[in-house]
């Protein structure tokens, strides 16, 4: 089942997922990479780590499922839960990431610098539901037309 409108968005969209997890995740590795003893003894730190690494996780699950299944309109509510999970992982690693601001910093600026980049990371999964929902619209329109073709058939056939 091919979607008309929806199929290439999540396609394309789950591609960028995919690039934008291996490049986002250098930062992480390199952190990972430093002695950070303490730091990471912190619980906040613990949690933001896991929750970044959860989000990191679904966004490949979603962006495999796009890439996967763009053109199988049946998919699109999987593809839509597994964004949706990776969204709000996101935000609250990001609501947790807020508090850990580092000694001296400005923290106006630290937080308004971690909310644009919240911001700026969702616009690929917003497009990526936008897709999953077209492609969910499709499968409801092709049902909507089955229907009504074979009450129009039945209807003939009595006649």
């Amino acid at each position: 089942m091919k979607s008309q409108s929806g199929s290439k968005r999540l396609l394309v969209t789950g591609i960028l997922m995919i690039i934008s997890v291996i490049i986002n995740i250098f930062p992480i590795i390199n952190l990972l990479g430093h002695p950070m003893e303490l730091f990471l003894k912190a619980k906040i730190c613990n949690t933001y780590f896991t929750l970044a690494i959860a989000s990191i996780i679904f966004m490949i699950i979603a962006g495999i499922l796009g890439i996967k299944y763009w053109d199988k309109l049946e998919k699109a509510n999987l593809c839509i839960t597994f964004c949706n999970i990776h969204i709000v992982g996101n935000i609250l690693a990001t609501a947790l990431n807020i508090t850990i601001i580092p000694y001296g910093a400005d923290p106006f600026s630290v937080v308004s610098l971690k909310l644009l980049w919240l911001a700026f990371s969702l616009i690929i999964p917003l497009l990526y539901i936008s897709g999953a929902k077209q492609n969910r619209q499709a499968l409801k329109q092709k049902y909507a037309d089955t229907i009504q073709k074979n009450s129009e058939t039945s209807e003939t056939e009595v006649s």
